[in-house]
């Protein structure tokens, strides 16, 4: 375990590694921090907030479960600076922490973007119901304010959307519109756990909100439908900001299996529609491993097949374990051919075990690149296909003779194919 001057010493994750200066550092700190070298690492990834124009690191710092304000100096310092909180996070002492580190920095130093959830939600229907009024989501937001010790904060988010409705409802979409023309909230926008296509859809109908912050990882079962919605969000100008990217720390409750964190962190940043990610460390060295991510994307094959969990990749073929029903697989698989031009003859299969009658099984495999169909194999086993140059979302469905989905329960539903395409040149 590293403290913050650990931190900073380090020869490999400090200050001087990432090729930043201590601004931030109390000047008694600064006296004690060695010298910078000059800087050797590449600059941070940085990526536009849709039609807000705000440019951040790919990296910033979810901060719900952090109570140490040096460890949020420490971010700072890294190059890190876009911070999430909400207003009921540890019941406003989450946003308490953060206004006393934010009151020592310069104001354009950082952004900040604070949730709420209005008085009278339903968290298990998502929707408002007549209780749910304007003026005490107003208070609870000017009390954020409070908190944080600032006039404004960079995006205002409704907490938790899980409904349409609930994203449309008038009081309080009207109610952000008031606090963005007051200037108390630069932007507005959505948060979401669950339903998030429907809620991020919703979004982009409301022609009003700027931003959406949605859960998203290699582990969502229903993956393809959050790509694309919020590839559509992507297109009308909303930013998107993912959160719950290293999608809980474990593959499943039958796999303990630890995530690859700076894997499934650099997983979620491939899809440029993600214009920031929102790690919620806790320790130096968990922010110093997010910081290797915010000068490096590139996913290196062996965190690939970390990623892949149980599946594994042999001469191209998914192994998917055991049968079971509802089934349905999704990949993705980047061609990469050398000269950039030649397409790469790809075969992908599926080998199943312990299926009652396998011959009685249909495959369906899809490959989607920029939202269009490339290809489609209906019956097959294996399917070949030639990839040109760029990425795709590999899906493949398998029924039975009913027409009914069935799973494999030994793998993952999710698995990275880009060394096999490699392979395949």
């Amino acid at each position: 375990m590293i403290d913050r001057r650990g931190f900073l010493r380090s020869g490999t994750v400090g200050l001087a590694a990432l090729g930043v200066a201590p601004q931030l550092l109390p000047a008694e700190e600064q006296k004690a921090a060695p010298p910078p070298e000059p800087p050797r690492a590449p600059a941070p990834a940085r990526r536009t907030l849709g039609r807000t124009g705000i440019t951040l690191p790919v990296v910033s710092m979810g901060v719900m479960n952090a109570d140490n304000p040096s460890l949020v100096r420490a971010a700072l310092d890294g190059g890190i600076v876009h911070f999430d909180t909400a207003h009921g996070y540890q019941r406003g002492r989450n946003e308490e922490m953060l206004g006393e580190v934010f009151k020592t920095v310069k104001r354009d130093s950082f952004t900040v973007a604070t949730k709420v959830v209005p008085p009278g939600a339903d968290r298990s229907t998502g929707l408002f119901g007549p209780e749910t009024k304007a003026e005490p989501f107003v208070e609870m937001f000017h009390l954020s304010l409070k908190r944080l010790q600032t006039d404004h904060v960079d995006i205002l988010l409704l907490h938790n959307a899980t409904r349409r409705e609930g994203v449309l409802f008038e009081p309080i979409l009207k109610a952000m519109q008031r606090l963005k023309k007051e200037g108390k909230a630069r932007f507005i926008g959505v948060s979401t756990h669950g339903n998030e296509p429907e809620v991020i859809r919703a979004a982009v109908e409301s022609k009003v909100l700027d931003v959406v912050l949605t859960a998203y990882n290699f582990r969502q079962a229903h993956h393809a439908e959050v790509l694309t919605a919020c590839r559509e969000a992507s297109r009308a100008g909303l930013g998107i900001v993912a959160m719950k990217t290293q999608a809980g720390g474990r593959f499943s409750k039958d796999n303990p299996k630890p995530v690859n964190m700076k894997a499934a962190l650099k997983w979620a940043l491939q899809d440029p529609c993600v214009t920031t990610a929102i790690p919620g460390f806790t320790t130096f060295d968990q922010l110093a491993e997010d910081l290797v991510v915010l000068k490096d994307l590139q996913l290196t094959d062996a965190e690939r097949l970390d990623l892949a969990g149980a599946t594994r990749l042999v001469n191209g073929i998914v192994d998917i374990g055991a049968y079971e029903r509802p089934f349905s697989l999704a990949c993705s698989l980047t061609a990469n051919p050398m000269s950039g031009l030649a397409p790469l003859n790809v075969t992908l299969g599926a080998l199943v075990s312990g299926a009652p009658d396998p011959s009685a099984l249909t495959y369906r495999w899809d490959f989607e690149n920029n939202g269009s169909w490339d290809a489609q194999g209906v019956g097959l086993t294996n399917v070949s296909h030639a990839f040109a140059a760029g990425s795709y979302f590999v899906r493949l469905d398998v029924t039975d003779e009913e027409d009914r989905k069935v799973t494999f329960t030994e793998g993952v539903e999710r698995c990275t194919v880009e060394s096999l395409a490699r392979a395949g040149q």
